[in-house]
């Protein structure tokens, strides 16, 4: 079984504007996926780091 997690995102634009936003109950592939897509829709591209929510440990980085 796959484990889920919950994720915090912070980081920035491509023109310095920072970013913050939270993903709940997923597995790390959909997370990184779901970054990807929110950073290039939404943003245009940028920088994110992700943290596990419930330790604030580092999990990964999105860039696009």
């Amino acid at each position: 079984m796959v484990a889920h997690n919950d994720y915090y995102f912070t980081g920035e634009t491509v023109d310095g504007d920072f970013i913050s936003f939270e993903i709940f109950d997923v597995c790390e592939k959909k997370a990184r996926k779901m970054a990807r897509r929110e950073l290039e829709t939404v943003y245009g591209g940028g920088h994110l780091d992700a943290f596990y929510s419930e330790t604030d440990e580092f999990a990964f980085d999105v860039e696009v």
